[in-house]
């Protein structure tokens, strides 16, 4: 059981660790006036609601995702692997519609294989520990690290 738990925190600090290395890897080729923006008239997001609207990202919108993506969808195949591999697409293309702005077309191609094989792995950790709450708290760890960069990007804090 404890292998299984430092297994979970493994995943969670790479996640989160990972998080930023990416983003500062290609910080200086991704639209960051673009995700100011995008928070501000797309997603409604404003110096009042931004703690309710992160909280609710974190909490609750990671873990409906992964009850649909790692959840759901997959069981509606009668084979595991073609659920899987359709459910990381679906998974990527549904961030589509968030971030499809922020990047140029080769970025974005980077980003989207890049959310497939994230989809690939929590669908690993579901399966692994056999419970949605495991990849949720992965899912989540990453949604800090994506909305505190949208929190110091949008108070111009982060440049």
């Amino acid at each position: 059981m404890t292998e299984k738990i430092g297994t979970l925190i493994g995943g969670i600090a790479f996640f989160f660790v990972g998080m930023i290395v990416v983003f500062l890897i290609f910080k200086n080729q991704i639209n960051l006036s673009g995700i100011k923006e995008s928070l501000g008239a797309k997603e409604g997001f404003t110096r009042e609601n931004c703690l309710y609207a992160f909280a609710y990202i974190i909490i609750c919108n990671s873990f409906f995702e992964e009850a649909f993506f790692r959840g759901f969808l997959p069981r509606l195949f009668t084979k595991k692997w073609p659920g899987f591999i359709v459910s990381a697409f679906l998974f990527s293309a549904y961030h589509i519609g968030i971030f499809g702005t922020w990047f140029s077309i080769p970025l974005l191609m980077v980003a989207v294989t890049g959310l497939v094989l994230v989809a690939l792995f929590l669908q690993w950790i579901n399966a692994h520990y056999k419970t949605i709450v495991a990849n949720w708290l992965v899912h989540a760890s990453a949604n800090i690290v994506i909305n505190s960069i949208g929190v110091l990007l949008f108070f111009d804090i982060l440049k």
